[in-house]
């Protein structure tokens, strides 16, 4: 007979032990962590923000879409100053910014291929 408990580890050893599923959610979390590592509050991710993420994946792919956050922080003096050189920005964001990468995520694009 199966028990509740036999489904729920068979339901974990399947999706716990996995690689993780990369979606809106999964990237706003790296996101989250990446800012929570330098700012003393995180502000929460809304519905839209977690939408333009799966749009991310949706241009990019999950794998690139992730490998864009971490760029994004890792590179981000670089990213700003490519996006103001190619779209004739005169200010740019000093710290990190989503809605910024968002409306400019055809440029990490560009810088990921090079």
């Amino acid at each position: 007979m199966t028990t509740a408990k036999d489904i729920l580890d068979a339901f974990r050893e399947k999706f716990e032990s996995g690689p993780p599923i990369i979606n809106g959610m999964y990237l706003a979390k790296a996101w989250q962590g990446h800012l929570a590592a330098t700012e003393p509050f995180v502000k929460p991710f809304t519905q839209r923000n977690k939408l333009d993420l799966q749009g991310w994946i949706e241009k990019a792919g999950p794998d690139r879409a992730l490998l864009a956050v971490h760029y994004v922080f890792d590179n981000w003096r670089s990213f700003v100053s490519e996006v103001a050189q190619l779209k004739g920005l005169g200010i740019v964001p000093t710290k990190p910014s989503f809605e910024f990468t968002n409306r400019h995520f055809d440029v990490v694009l560009i810088l990921l291929e090079s």
